[in-house]
């Protein structure tokens, strides 16, 4: 199913972030996209691709970093809730922590003084916060399993 597909990520304020991917497989449980950063970001220069996967019915989302020469830089999860997947458009919620995982397998848990700031402001709830840690906890514990179940998903 060739073609493009919108990734929406919506903020706790309510601003939302739009990204036009590639499409490589979108059912109403799952989706992969690819994206090629255009500009230098933190995790990544210019010209890396990533693939995202999305899960609706999981709390993260997984990008895995390629060189424009196919090398993986490395994995992030970032803790989501509210995932919706369509035809044209993936949606969710930003829940502010990442875990990052190098190439070298060391895991950096990303974002924590966000999350303690966006709860003392109210603007996390206290579900919100149990699935920030449980899915954290379980980030940090499982990532290599994840990571190799969503690289299954390509070679399928």
């Amino acid at each position: 199913m060739p073609g493009r597909i919108l990734e929406v990520k919506q903020h706790l304020d309510g601003r939302e972030e739009v990204w036009e991917c590639d499409r490589v497989l979108v059912t109403p449980n799952e989706a992969v996209v690819r994206f090629q950063i255009p500009v230098d970001v933190p995790v990544a220069p210019a010209g890396t691709m990533t693939v995202g996967f999305f899960w609706r019915w999981r709390n993260y989302n997984l990008y895995r970093f390629q060189s424009p020469e196919g090398a993986v830089m490395g994995h992030r999860f970032d803790v989501v809730s509210e995932v919706r997947i369509a035809p044209d458009r993936i949606r969710y919620l930003d829940l502010l922590l990442d875990v990052l995982v190098a190439p070298d397998e060391t895991v950096t848990v990303e974002d924590q003084d966000d999350v303690d700031r966006a709860a003392a402001e109210g603007l996390l709830t206290t579900k919100q916060l149990q699935t920030i840690e449980r899915t954290r906890d379980l980030l940090v514990r499982s990532h290599a399993q994840i990571v190799h179940e969503a690289v299954r998903m390509l070679q399928d």
